[in-house]
């Protein structure tokens, strides 16, 4: 999970909508905050910037502590680097890959479900070979 889907998902929330909501200089502070909590690489330096994090806020802004505390230190405490060493932190090569396939393969028009999936065959094919004679 990214730093934005947790600073826009914190901005939508059911605490946010009978509150106020993160303004200025402040939101810009607290997003700063949550950007490096999420640069975090081990559990145990997560958890406790999380502590600190809730100490440094908690006084000033009560209805955002309580609401991210549980929610994203407790209940969803899985969005750090550090969660999961080996792998991505972005889907930015998923993204790469649709888009080939999009520009170079479907040409971006929709296909009936029968035609796609013989466009992806013939993707496979063509892929498989090429990597096979790169591998000769």
């Amino acid at each position: 999970m990214l730093v934005g889907d947790v600073a826009e998902a914190a901005s939508i929330s059911p605490a946010f909508k009978h509150g106020k909501k993160l303004k200025g200089e402040k939101k810009t502070k607290i997003l700063d905050d949550v950007e490096k909590l999420q640069l975090c690489e081990f559990e145990i330096v997560f958890r406790g910037a999380s502590s600190l994090f809730l100490k440094k806020w908690s006084n000033a802004e009560k209805e955002f502590t309580g609401y991210f505390g549980n929610e994203w230190l407790k209940l969803l405490d899985f969005w750090y680097e550090g969660y999961s060493n080996s792998t991505p932190s972005t889907n930015n090569s998923f993204e790469a890959t649709n888009k080939v396939i999009k520009d170079e393969h479907t040409f971006r028009e929709r296909h009936p479900l029968a035609r796609f999936h013989t466009i992806l065959l013939s993707l496979q094919s063509t892929y498989y070979k090429y990597h096979l004679r790169k591998n000769i």
